[in-house]
């Protein structure tokens, strides 16, 4: 009977190990699921975010008052427009950077150091590689977040911009 009260231990104590064993690969798995569906609400956020900071360019740039067209010198600018006798507001508020969580944006700047664009710092790979919306075709096979520009160029016609062709992507500068 001694003999076969250890061989019993040591079954249980097996089935004990696998037990453990499928609870961590079950773990494990919920966890890569998880972070691939946070990088992913990231991009989705990054794209809006991108696309807010590219239309307020836009109507800075294209507001501009007395015909000399310019672009923001800062991004607060962007916040509140002195330009006019009533302060403009091109952006509700300064948005963060996704997915690196920080208001770090790259700046893209034309020669005179205003801003007309701007992009992630994040050197992380994308998940989404291709089917963007027109205006963010440009994003198509790029290999880092930082290479997703969100460049205002005068002579491309964004969607949804007054005189903008809806069969045309945009050609943006990057």
């Amino acid at each position: 009977m001694r003999n076969g009260r250890k061989s019993q231990q040591g079954v249980a104590y097996l089935g004990l190990m696998f037990v453990v064993l499928f609870m961590g690969i079950t773990v494990g798995t919920y966890i890569q699921s998880w972070s691939t569906t946070a990088q992913r609400a990231r991009e989705t956020e990054l794209l809006w975010a991108g696309n807010e900071y590219r239309k307020a360019i836009r109507n800075y740039y294209e507001l501009s008052p007395g015909g000399n067209k310019q672009y923001p010198k800062s991004l607060d600018d962007l916040l509140e427009d002195k330009r006019f006798i009533t302060i403009q507001r091109h952006l509700r508020k300064l948005y963060l950077d996704p997915v690196t969580g920080k208001a770090d944006w790259t700046l893209i700047t034309d020669p005179n150091g205003q801003i007309t664009g701007v992009a992630s710092k994040s050197p992380r790979k994308p998940l989404k590689v291709a089917n963007f919306s027109k205006e963010n075709q440009d994003f198509k096979d790029k290999s880092h977040y930082s290479d997703w520009k969100f460049v205002y160029a005068p002579n491309v016609a964004l969607p949804g911009a007054p005189g903008a062709n809806p069969g045309q992507p945009p050609n943006l500068r990057q």
